[in-house]
């Protein structure tokens, strides 16, 4: 009886631990696991290449040999549209600046990138999908 009451405990600590294995994230709590990666593009506003790097809560922006560099935060825009298409939403800050936000939707096998970033005299805009250039590599 006793050895049947340790094997019921340890399958019930496995499936516990099973399960919140699945249900956490494994992302750093700023970019989800659509956003994270290189994206490359054409500057809608210069129309010269720019790169998006995105690595967990980091977003680095790279146009004519300069780099612009963010944090990411949850906007708590991340969900399912009715038409059953999900969207993830993140604000960029540059310490308490809001600067920009990134964004990505998917229905199926259509997808949409955007990315935005506005501080002093520099704008960067970065879209693909439907609409855009832009491509992960």
């Amino acid at each position: 009886m006793k050895n049947t009451l340790k094997i019921l405990g340890i399958i019930a600590l496995v499936a516990v631990i099973g399960f919140s294995m699945v249900s956490c994230s494994d992302d750093a709590g700023g970019g989800g696991s659509h956003l994270n990666g290189t994206w490359e593009g054409t500057d809608e506003y210069s129309n010269k290449p720019v790169t998006v790097i995105i690595n967990g809560d980091s977003i680095t922006f790279k146009l004519d040999g300069k780099e612009y560099t963010g944090k990411l935060k949850d906007s708590k825009e991340t969900g399912k549209y009715p038409s059953g298409a999900t969207y993830e939403d993140k604000d960029i800050y540059d310490g308490s600046d809001l600067v920009g936000q990134v964004s990505y939707v998917e229905q199926g096998s259509k997808w949409a990138f955007y990315a935005y970033y506005e501080k002093g005299d520099v704008s960067i805009s970065l879209a693909g999908g439907k609409e855009g250039d832009a491509k992960k590599k």
